[in-house]
């Protein structure tokens, strides 16, 4: 697993999903660096994340889907 990459020291691939740590919550995300607000989005889209301290990449799938 990756480890944790504070936002501080790198911001992430414009439009990469990812996982972000904030207020003590993991939340699968995006971080658009291209609106003047430079914005955290969840997923869906439907809502901006704020707060956001820490990000890494997404982890690999299993290697046996099937159990």
């Amino acid at each position: 697993m990756k480890e944790w990459i504070s936002v501080k020291d790198q911001m992430p691939t414009m439009g990469q999903d990812i996982l972000c740590f904030s207020k003590g919550r993991i939340f699968h995300s995006w971080w658009d660096s291209i609106s003047s607000m430079c914005d955290w989005y969840d997923i869906q889209n439907t809502w901006i994340i704020e707060d956001v301290t820490h990000w890494m990449p997404l982890p690999l799938p299993p290697k046996d889907l099937n159990g």
